[in-house]
């Protein structure tokens, strides 16, 4: 009983501090809350499309599933071609496509590329956190499995990175606060059994 006892309060104790190592983990990743995820196939890439001001919401992520060599610019044309609500303009040139407006949800901004104030800034990461603006356009990223492609409305000229919409989470999972007192309580309380055993096995 004395083994089966300890063994039970060290146990629970384990399991805790697995959880709170976990829950710390997923602390620094993006879930984002998705409009919808179209396309087929096994690797997703990822699209957030920031208005920067304007009616909340100003920001929207998507999911695109598919198979094969693809490109920033085949995700842009996947979206407005299966994505509902979705839109898009751009000019054609040899080197590639300059895109003028992006809509969606009712909301759409232009930035011709006659417009020497406005523009629609273009960003890649891994994360949807860590945002870089490439040298190079949609048409020639290439996309790799849990990329981010990212687009948003640079106002006056000034280009901000896009903000990834995220999940609520609540209270859905416990916080690591919670979760290190209900560790440190565990193993509290299994060094009481061991006091009460060894107190019960003397007398």
């Amino acid at each position: 009983m004395y083994i089966r006892s300890v063994r039970s309060v060290f146990s629970a104790a384990l399991v805790v501090l697995l959880l709170l190592a976990s829950r710390s983990t997923a602390l620094g990743q993006i879930v984002p809350k998705l409009e919808t995820t179209i396309g087929t196939g096994s690797s997703v890439s990822y699209f957030v499309l920031d208005f920067l001001g304007g009616l909340a919401p100003q920001s929207y992520a998507f999911a695109y599933r598919y198979d094969g060599a693809k490109t920033g610019g085949d995700l842009i044309s996947a979206l407005a071609t299966d994505a509902p609500g979705f839109s898009v303009q751009f000019q054609q040139f040899s080197f590639g496509r300059y895109y003028e407006a992006f809509g969606y949800d009712g909301k759409s901004l232009a930035a011709p590329l006659s417009d020497r104030n406005n523009y629609w800034s273009y960003w890649i990461g891994p994360d949807g956190q860590d945002w870089a603006s490439p040298t190079f356009g949609a048409d020639s990223r290439p996309l790799a499995n849990g990329s981010w492609d990212g687009w948003s409305y640079a106002a006056n000229n000034i280009a901000v990175a896009p903000t990834t919409p995220r999940l609520d989470a609540g209270s859905a999972a416990p916080e690591p606060g919670t979760l290190a007192l209900l560790a440190v309580g565990a193993i509290s309380g299994l060094g009481t059994t061991l006091r009460r055993r060894r107190r019960a096995e003397r007398n």
